[in-house]
């Protein structure tokens, strides 16, 4: 098959594959021998001729406008068989690789934070409660697949985590939890930020749950 791999053309690409095999058969008497390529599940029969004394041969196809997307090469289906001498069916498949890539830039546009519960209004002082900090990053449109490298800034911990974006996905989410002790004091609730550090820096702003303890 050629082209084998799709990791290097852009999603969209309209490709033509060609697909070679050679066919091997016992003795040397010659005769026909009759072939199915089987691709994307529609059948294609032919036949080739040996001649006395000839045991190997190679045939071919095309598959044109082949248009390339992020799940062609699960979508790309090929085999071809043969019948051997003794009536049993020999088969063999071929199988594409590899991803196409997308011509979006991988970067962080926003990160978007929000946290739960909002509001420590009617907790009783002295409580430890358990405050999330979600995190929604989004990254530019049309982007391959790639890694967010971010850091939680808790104001006394910096906990590094990272968020994994397959191809054409934009959006990701973190958490973090965080106990803490109700009290009247200003490190309660506790503000928290997040900020990226790769593929670019991108810095979120803090949030943390309004009121007070009671």
């Amino acid at each position: 098959m050629n082209p084998s791999n799709f990791s290097t053309f852009a999603c969209g690409t309209s490709i033509a594959i060609v697909l070679a095999a050679q066919i091997t058969v016992s003795g040397g008497s010659g005769g026909q021998v009759h072939y199915t390529w089987n691709i994307n599940h529609v059948a294609t029969t032919a036949n080739i001729t040996f001649a006395p004394g000839q045991t190997s041969q190679a045939v071919n196809d095309t598959i044109n406008n082949v248009v390339v997307q992020l799940n062609s090469a699960s979508l790309v289906s090929i085999s071809i068989s043969a019948v051997s001498s003794s009536g049993s069916p020999v088969t063999a498949s071929l199988v594409p690789t590899g991803v196409c890539h997308l011509p979006g830039p991988f970067e962080v546009v926003s990160i978007a934070m929000s946290v739960n519960p909002a509001s420590v209004n009617g907790i009783l002082c002295g409580t430890v409660v358990n405050i999330t900090y979600i995190a929604t990053v989004t990254i530019a449109a049309d982007s391959d697949a790639g890694t967010v490298t971010l850091v939680w800034n808790t104001v006394y911990a910096h906990t590094v985590v990272t968020l994994f974006f397959a191809p054409a996905q934009t959006v990701g989410t973190v958490t973090l939890t965080v106990p803490q002790k109700a009290e009247h004091h200003s490190a309660f609730p506790r503000p928290v930020s997040i900020a990226s550090t790769s593929p670019n820096a991108y810095n979120s702003a803090p949030v943390q749950p309004v009121g007070q303890c009671t």
